[in-house]
């Protein structure tokens, strides 16, 4: 193949073969110019001559032979040189088929140009590879050599290149013709070196430089090109630093050799690129190029997009045994902080030329062992910081801000070096001051006071935990008192930074066991400054999560929520309850829940530690001129709804009972209207108003979230139609309804209790009383009964308040329908002693006015129970249940007028005889159980009871204790585990929290043999009311027939005899 023939006889080849003919005529086109590379039918004149060549040897030796490839590259180079001579086109109509027609208007030349191409460059690798002798050389005509090499600098792989045609297929060419040919291959890296300096065409050239690495390696006598690149590539770098750059940060995830030199070469170009350039976009792909060196995708990925946890990128790290490499490039890192201090003067360098340095080095903190690496030059990075960082002329400057990023990282988890900054005398005086300008009209400012203060007041707080010495003289330093004054305010602001300032608050009041009584002065002293300082600059409108969390903090005593009342935090608290209830019921996908609810609390500590020292003058005058009182209570009742979670509910209606109890009087008078109105005006709730939060059964998960409701509305009327079961039919909804809805029956209950002390009972209370009691039937509420068990017995009340509060119970129609709910619909609840002797007092009062329809609807009910009573199941705790509630009902109506119950005798004494056997032949011991009482409650009778209130206040005047409204009281000291005081209401709430705990004490057959020994005891009182009821009917009837007969016997008148 070296000896090609010459001109004139290489004219004579192939022409005796029609096929090399045609190929020869297809070559000629390229030679002529006819061929126009962006014509569409050039590609398919490339494809056949590939083709041609693939079928074999001798195809591949003609088109050798008769320079195709010299053919091919002085087309393409006439066409980027502009020699496109003009043809004319024969009107032979032989000739017409051969003409290629141009490409339609609109379709890109250029696409097309380098679609037609690419085949070219394909058949010229091949073409070459082919010429390949035994000898492993290629074996060329020097004019075919020439044109694609031309002579020192190839011309058409440049332009090639340039052009970005086929690069894979240039890349083989390269490897072809550079095999065993090392000067060309220096050529070559020359040329790509040249062409990467064109910045208009130098993403072509890289990705051949790729290629060139990648593929390197192969057969014997193929250069090493990584080699060759490798150690001319700062020189690239000097004319396209960034570019340079990131194709080394892609090589060096894909080559070892690249990994290895640039690692040996730190000391080369790190500090010339990370930090000293001028260029942002530089210094950033250097930072880069540092973080590809670790061998982790996971580690390479989270630099620019932080995310997931440190010890799982660390874990990342190991696992690719890249550990070792990252402890390499941190120390060597940190051994430039001496020569950073070069680069923080503002004048000459800005203040940005260290943000990618720091950042790398915070992003290689995997764990403790990097983080110990700061030891030996924190020195260094102290010296760096103060006082040139420390305090700039700048309000903003990104320099400070990155150190202090990797400072705080540092510290995280790692006392070692926190002990290094408290063990520095220097550090430890001048930490805290730090220039920081609190512009907040400059976006740009706040913006970088929002990212920098966090980290700052971070750094602050890990060493306040450690040290307390530290931690007390930084809490009377002027730049924390500062930033009390100008950053807490602004929590929309700065919420990182207020959150932040509110943990230091927190170590500064933190007490421990050994603390001296210095400290404790100095706690004291730190929290009256600094709630003094909070309760005169917050705005509670605009700072309520910082008002919140300063209360929160600051309130730990009693001391300390008098001194708050008496600096007007309860204007304060109103003006942030106020907005965050706005909030709540108006403005769309904000969620305020959290925050009403801490508030709430607060007040709520604030509201009992006033009432607990209500004889302090100052308080009284305070809360005398609070004239935000009838506003809470309108806000606090518009939260007690179904749409609003159980806890808060719960926390508002403790409020307002806090707040009834220290403003009685004038909280009846705001609360009376609200309630009795709400309640008078609701009727069947639709469901669509029923909120999520009201129960249900089988329900599993409640809302995370306040639901928004479609106003602000108080809504605890019992809705019986959305009620799910009857009581007692499902234990734990039982439970549920009982938690919704006994909060509020208490606090009308109290209601009523207060009024009756300060006589000031009036009928829209006792209408309220009523229909409240009234609601409280299906869930067998006892409230209602036993507080007027507790009126009517108590005596303590003068007269005329009792008679006039009797009066207006039993003229209200909402007692009626009580009374009519009770014999009627729930007549299970007279297995309630307070229930049952409730109505054997007032009952009759109201007989007359009820006793209509309903007398037959409890005959007809209870009727056909008894002619049962020989088949009722007594296994049943149920039905005894319902049975005694029956038969109470009985004993209610018995001596009404117009009735008479002796036919139910027969009956009565069947199912009395019935429940005596099944009593003495149980195995379970009986124990004795006062007629009308249930589950061993063993309440004593009402007539012994006085009004809790009242005798809870003679005994508390015996101690001297002028304690005004003792039940409430109570019910406080309840929760604090006290005795109570009033046994009536000790057992109601006793059972009451035992049903809310979990099942009663006695369980099963117990509960079951009480219940039985009330049926009895019931069923034998009614036997003898019935009884004796037959005994004076019989008695009447003998008196009649007597009185007859004597009338009958009586001496007849004269016209009378016979």
């Amino acid at each position: 193949m070296d000896e090609y023939p010459d001109p004139a006889t290489q004219m004579l080849v192939g022409l005796t073969s029609p096929v090399t003919s045609f190929v020869r005529t297809l070559l000629r086109l390229l030679e002529s110019g006819t061929a126009k590379p962006h014509l569409k039918h050039v590609t398919e004149l490339f494809s056949f001559l590939l083709d041609f060549t693939k079928l074999g040897d001798q195809e591949a030796e003609f088109l050798l032979t008769i320079q195709a490839i010299t053919s091919c590259v002085e087309f393409y180079l006439k066409t980027i040189g502009g020699l496109d001579p003009e043809v004319d086109i024969s009107d032979d109509e032989e000739e017409e088929e051969d003409i290629i027609t141009l490409p339609l208007v609109g379709v890109d030349m250029n696409a097309s140009r380098t679609a037609s191409l690419d085949k070219m460059i394909t058949l010229i690798a091949v073409l070459v590879e082919k010429s390949r002798g035994p000898d492993n050389l290629i074996h060329l005509h020097p004019t075919t050599l020439n044109s694609l090499t031309c002579g020192k600098f190839p011309i058409f792989l440049y332009n090639i290149t340039k052009e970005n045609i086929n690069i894979r297929q240039t890349c083989n060419l390269i490897f072809s013709l550079t095999r065993h040919n090392p000067s060309l291959a220096e050529s070559v890296a020359e040329m790509v070196f040249l062409g990467v300096k064109n910045q208009e065409h130098s993403i072509h050239f890289f990705k051949l430089l790729t290629l060139l690495t990648e593929l390197s390696g192969g057969p014997a006598g193929l250069p090493c090109y990584t080699t060759l690149i490798m150690c001319r590539v700062w020189d690239l770098a000097k004319a396209c630093p960034q570019a340079a750059l990131d194709w080394l940060s892609i090589q060096v995830t894909r080559n070892k050799h690249a990994q290895t030199w640039l690692l040996s070469s730190m000391g080369d170009w790190v500090q010339q690129y990370l930090i000293g350039h001028c260029h942002g976009k530089v210094r950033n792909s250097a930072a880069f190029l540092l973080v590809s060196l670790v061998p982790s995708l996971h580690f390479r990925q989270t630099f620019r997009t932080p995310r997931g946890t440190g010890l799982q990128i660390r874990e990342s790290v190991e696992s690719n045994d890249g550990i070792h490499i990252v402890h390499r490039l941190l120390d060597f890192l940190l051994s430039l902080l001496k020569t950073c201090k070069h680069y923080i003067d503002i004048n000459i360098h800005g203040s940005n030329k260290l943000v990618s340095y720091f950042q790398v080095m915070n992003h290689l903190l995997l764990g403790k062992p990097e983080k110990l690496l700061l030891g030996k030059y924190f020195q260094d990075l102290w010296c760096l910081f103060h006082p040139k960082l420390s305090e700039p002329s700048i309000p903003v400057h990104p320099n400070k801000q990155a150190l202090l990023q990797f400072w705080y990282s540092s510290l995280v988890d790692c006392r070692e070096n926190i002990q290094l900054v408290l063990s520095n005398p220097q550090v430890v005086r001048n930490l805290a001051f730090n220039y920081i300008l609190a512009d907040h009209e400059d976006a740009e400012v706040v913006a970088f006071n929002r990212t920098m203060l966090p980290i700052y007041y971070g750094i602050l707080r890990m060493c306040c935990a450690e040290n307390r010495s530290f931690c007390r003289s930084l809490a009377q330093h002027q730049n924390i008192q500062w930033a009390f004054k100008n950053i807490s305010p602004y929590s929309t602001q700065y919420t990182a930074a207020v959150d932040e300032l509110m943990k230091l608050v927190e170590e500064f009041v933190k007490r421990f066991p050994d603390s001296t009584e210095q400290e404790i002065r100095e706690i004291r002293l730190f929290k009256t400054q600094t709630l003094q300082l909070y309760l005169g600059i917050l705005d509670g409108r605009s700072s309520s999560v910082t008002l919140i969390s300063a209360l929160r903090i600051l309130l730990e005593t009693a001391e300390d929520r008098v001194f708050a009342v008496c600096h007007n935090a309860l204007s304060l608290i109103f003006d942030a309850f106020n907005i965050l209830h706005l909030m709540h019921h108006e403005a769309t996908a904000c969620h305020v829940t959290q925050e009403i609810r801490e508030l709430l609390n607060i007040f709520l500590d604030l509201i009992r530690t006033v009432r607990s020292s209500s004889k302090s003058p100052e308080l009284h005058a305070v809360t005398s001129r609070w004239k935000e009182m009838p506003e809470m209570t309108s806000r606090l009742v518009t939260l007690c709804n179904s749409f609003t979670p159980s806890e808060l509910k719960e926390t508002s209606l403790s409020c307002l009972k806090e707040m009834l109890l220290l403003w009685p009087k004038e909280m009846l008078c705001h609360m009376v209207p609200m309630f009795h109105r709400s309640h008078i005006a609701s009727s069947e709730t639709d469901s669509s108003m029923i909120g999520p939060f009201f129960p249900r059964r089988h329900r599993r998960n409640l809302p995370a979230k306040a639901v928004r409701p479609p106003r602000p509305m108080l809504q605890l009327t019992v809705p019986a139609s959305q009620l799910e079961a009857s009581h007692g039919q499902d234990p734990e909804y039982d439970k549920a309804l009982h938690r919704y809805f006994w909060s509020f029956h208490h606090l009308v209950d109290l209601m009523v209790r207060v009024a009756v002390n300060e006589e000031s009972v009036t009928k829209p209370l006792i209408d309220l009383s009523a229909i409240v009691g009234f609601d409280g039937v299906p869930l067998h509420f006892m409230l209602f009964p036993k507080l007027w068990l507790d009126i009517y017995n108590s005596k303590n009340i003068e007269e005329s308040t009792l008679n006039n509060s009797i009066n207006l119970l039993v003229e209200s129609t909402a007692f009626m329908e009580y009374v009519d709910a009770v014999l009627l619909d729930e007549r299970s609840c007279l297995n309630n002693q307070y229930v049952f002797q409730f109505l054997v007092i007032f009952f009759p009062k109201v007989s007359a006015q009820v006793l209509n329809d309903q007398v037959n609807h409890v005959l007809s009910s209870v009727r056909s129970l008894l002619d049962h009573a020989h088949t009722l199941d007594l296994n049943n705790l149920q039905a005894v249940k319902g049975a005694v509630g029956d038969v109470r009902a009985l004993q209610l109506v018995t001596g009404t007028e117009g009735f008479s119950g002796k036919h139910l005798l027969p009956s009565l004494l069947i199912l009395r005889e019935r429940v005596n056997r099944h009593t003495n032949t149980s195995p379970v011991k009986q124990t004795p159980v006062d007629q009308g009482t249930l589950g061993g409650q063993g309440a004593s009778g009402p007539k012994e009871q006085g009004l809790g209130v009242q005798s809870s206040l003679e005994s508390q005047d015996e101690k001297g204790e002028k304690e005004k409204y003792p039940l409430e009281s109570d019910c406080m000291k309840k929760e604090k585990g006290e005795k109570e005081k009033y046994p009536l209401e000790s057992d109601c709430m006793k059972k009451e929290k035992e049903e809310k705990a979990g099942p009663s004490r006695k369980r099963g057959n117990e509960k079951l043999m009480d219940t039985l020994q009330i049926l009895f005891s019931s069923c034998d009182s009614l036997i003898n009311q019935l009884q004796k009821q037959v005994e004076e009917e019989q008695e009447e009837e003998k008196e009649e027939s007597t009185k007859s007969n004597e009338h009958s016997s009586s001496p007849a008148g004269p016209d009378q005899t016979k």
